[in-house]
Parts: structure tokens; sequence; C-alpha cells
């Protein structure tokens, strides 16, 4: 998922709404954000701030990391907030440098949306279409992409990278087993892929297969046990 995201943000124009997209695309991959928590529909600027992420939810701390609060998600039933840290990285889809990229451009009141656009809310069906958008520019299939692909990606690339399952529960707020489907769907992935491998190997003759282009003659037996024959030349003639 890394390698994709990487692919499409090229794409993405450094304009208000390509640095509200990019931020998004960052953050949501490096902890495993659901397109709740970061989407809205409509804004009311003296109460949605309760429930959904604004500016003020930010914070930029002296270790160089971000610590972004959800006051409200699927997960957090009390409705107590959630602290969600992020780190900072040398990569192109570093969550902190891009926040900071949107804050020093893009300043807005504590109380406005973390994320929006120019025009109209910045809702899911908003961040889905873009994302299609950018997978067809960088000419990647977009079948399958929902609001739950960043997710469930970020999920995915954590395990191929040896993430233990713990640590992956950990970014990603699981409680629950939930996460064993993507993990396992990888597993699968990777078993049919070596099942496919193995069974084309079966196509293949040991006599063709070559051996260090290295050529084998057989004899016939009788001149592996018998002197060869001697071949008598016949006397040059003179002036030829």
């Amino acid at each position: 998922m890394a390698d994709i995201l990487q692919n499409i943000i090229q794409y993405i124009q450094n304009d208000r709404d390509g640095i509200n997209l990019k931020v998004v695309l960052c953050m949501a991959f490096a902890r495993f954000l659901q397109s709740g928590e970061f989407t809205w529909d409509t804004w009311e600027p003296l109460s949605s701030w309760k429930s959904q992420v604004a500016r003020k939810h930010v914070s930029f701390n002296a270790n160089g990391s971000v610590t972004l609060t959800l006051p409200m998600s699927k997960m957090d039933q009390y409705r107590k907030g959630t602290n969600i840290h992020l780190s900072l990285s040398n990569t192109p889809l570093c969550p902190v440098k891009a926040l900071s990229i949107l804050f020093q451009h893009h300043p807005r009141p504590p109380t406005d949306p973390l994320f929006s656009r120019l025009y109209g809310p910045f809702n899911k069906p908003y961040f889905v279409n873009k994302m299609r958008e950018l997978l067809l520019r960088a000419g990647i299939s977009s079948a399958h992409i929902s609001g739950h692909s960043i997710r469930k990606g970020a999920a995915v690339s954590a395990a191929a990278n040896g993430i233990s399952r713990e640590d992956i529960k950990l970014l990603g707020r699981w409680k629950s087993d939930a996460v064993d489907v993507y993990i396992n769907e990888l597993a699968e992935d990777e078993h049919i892929k070596k099942i496919l491998r193995i069974n084309a190997r079966l196509h293949i003759s040991k006599q063709h297969t070559p051996t260090n282009n290295i050529i084998h003659l057989t004899l016939p037996w009788h001149w592996r046990h018998e002197p060869l024959p001697r071949i008598a030349l016949a006397p040059r003639k003179q002036g030829s």
C-alpha cells in the first residue's frame, strides 16, 4: 500500500484541496484511520468540533511528533476521546510534515474542521472519488477502492513488513481479532503464489532443463571399449 500511495501523491496538486487530501492519505495510512474519523457531511462551528476532528485537536509536540485527539470514534464507546500519536519520518508519506504544511499554508480557526475543501463538505464520497481519480492517473485499478481501503491496506502492509500481530492491533486500535481478516488474507495470497510456483515446476521436463550450458555427448558402446580404427592416408602426389 505504501508504494501505491507514494505513486499517487505525486499527482496531487499543490493547492488547498490537494494539501488537505495529501495530509489525509498520509495520516490515515500511518495510524490505520477509518474514513469516518476524518470526513464530515455538515459542520456547525459551535458544536461539530465536539464530535468530529477540528484544528484544535492537533498538537505539535517538542519531540517532533504530533498528537491527534479523536473526540469520538466507533472504538471509543464511552466517548472519552482517543489520542493518536504520529511520528516524524523521512519518507514522502510523513504525516507530521504534511500536517505542518497544512497548518502553515492554510491556517484556520481552532473550531474549524481539520480537513476541508474549497467548495462542499470533506465527506466520504468526495474522499473515495479523489482516491479513484488519483489511482486512474497513476494507471492503477480503482475497482475495489472504498472508504475502508486505507485502513485495510495499512494493516496488510504492516504484516508484509514483518510487524507483529499485536503491534498491528495496537496501531489500529483493534481490541478484538478483527485484524486477522486482513492478515490471513495476506497469508492466503502468499500461499496461492507459492502453490502456483510449485505447480509450474511440474510442467518443466528435467531432460530439457539446461545445466550450465554443458552439452553431454554419448558415444556408441563399442567406441568406449575398443580402440579407434586406424585410417590410412594415401601418399601425397608431387606437384599437388
